[in-house]
C-alpha cells in the first residue's frame, strides 16, 4: 500500500475502482479497493479521470449515445456511455453533431438533400435509418421547404406556363399526384390559383355575341363544354354572358309589340313558345 498520494494524480497508473456494491476489491479479487483521494488509494473512482480531458470534441471519432432508457452502455454492451460533454465522455448525444462532417455549408443548397419528411408518421430520410434534419438546424440533412427545392421565381409570371392549381380541398398536388400545389404568388409557386389569370386580359370592348351564355351557376358552374369554368363578365377573364337581355342585342329605336310574341304568364312558364328561349320583357 502507498505511504500517501503522489505530488500530482495519475489516473492511467491505477485500474478503476469496483462499484463497491457487489465487489470491494481490485480486479485481482484479493486487495482492497481505496479510492483516490484516500490515503493509500489504488483505484481511480471517476470515470472522467480515466478518460482524460478532450482538447476538442469531435462527434466523428464516438458513438452515438445509447437512449438512457433500456440500454445504458455502449454498442459493445460493456463500456458505460458518458454523453458529451461530461467528463469523460465517450458517445454524441445529439442526432445533428454525429451528422455533421464539418461545418454547415457558406450556401444552403436545397438540391443537395431531399425533401423532410411530415414528421408525423415518418421521421427519418427515405433510407428509414437516418434521423431527419430539417435545414437550418445545426447538421441538416433534409428541405422542410418545397418552395425552395422549386427555386427562386420568375421575374414575370406567366400563368400559361403552369397548370391550374388544385382546389386544396380533395387534392393538393398538380395533376402528376406527386408534387405538392403552390399557388402563385408563394415562392416557389407551381400553379395558377385563378381561372382569370389563365385567360388573359379583358378585351378592349365586351362582345355577348363572342362567349355563351353563363350557366345558372346551381347545378352547373362549367361552360357546355364540361370543363371550363364559366366566368360571368364584367369579372377578369370572362368566357360568358350573364345577361339574356345581352345575348338579345340592343333593342329597337321604338318598341314595335307585333315583332314579338306575348309573355308568358311568369307563373307556370317563363320561357317563349319554342320552349327553349327564355322570355324577357319589354322594356
Amino acid at each position: 500500500m502507498l505511504n500517501g498520494p503522489p505530488a500530482k494524480f495519475d489516473p492511467a497508473s491505477v485500474e478503476h475502482c469496483p462499484d463497491f456494491d457487489e465487489r470491494m476489491t481490485l480486479k485481482n479479487g484479493r486487495t482492497r479497493a481505496v479510492p483516490y483521494p484516500q490515503k493509500g488509494y489504488n483505484c481511480n473512482p471517476e470515470w472522467s479521470l480515466a478518460q482524460g480531458p478532450a482538447p476538442k470534441f469531435d462527434p466523428a471519432s464516438v458513438e452515438h449515445c445509447p437512449d438512457f432508457d433500456e440500454r445504458m452502455t455502449l454498442k459493445n454492451g460493456r463500456t458505460r456511455a458518458i454523453p458529451y460533454p461530461k467528463p469523460g465522455w465517450n458517445c454524441n448525444p445529439e442526432w445533428s453533431l454525429a451528422q455533421e462532417q464539418g461545418p454547415a455549408p457558406a450556401k444552403f443548397d436545397p438540391s443537395s438533400v431531399e425533401h423532410c419528411p411530415d414528421f408525423d408518421e415518418r421521421f427519418t430520410l427515405k433510407n428509414g435509418r437516418t434521423r431527419a434534419i430539417p435545414y437550418p438546424q445545426k447538421g441538416w440533412n433534409c428541405n422542410p421547404e418545397w418552395s425552395l427545392a422549386q427555386g427562386p421565381a420568375p421575374a414575370k409570371f406567366d400563368p400559361t406556363s403552369v397548370e391550374h392549381c388544385p382546389d386544396f380541398d380533395e387534392r393538393f398536388t398538380l395533376k402528376n399526384g406527386r408534387t405538392r400545389a403552390i399557388p402563385y404568388p408563394q415562392k416557389g409557386w407551381n400553379c395558377n390559383p385563378e381561372w382569370s389569370l389563365a385567360q388573359g386580359p379583358t378585351p378592349a370592348k365586351f362582345d355577348p355575341a363572342s362567349v355563351e351564355h353563363c350557366p345558372d351557376f346551381d347545378e352547373r358552374f362549367t361552360l357546355k363544354n364540361g370543363r371550363t369554368r364559366a366566368i360571368p363578365y364584367p369579372q377578369k377573364g370572362w368566357n360568358c354572358n350573364p345577361e339574356w337581355s345581352l345575348a338579345q342585342g340592343p333593342a329597337p329605336a321604338k318598341f314595335d309589340p307585333a315583332s314579338v310574341e306575348h309573355c308568358p304568364d311568369f307563373d307556370e312558364r317563363m320561357t317563349l313558345k319554342n320552349g327553349r328561349t327564355r322570355a324577357v320583357p319589354y322594356p
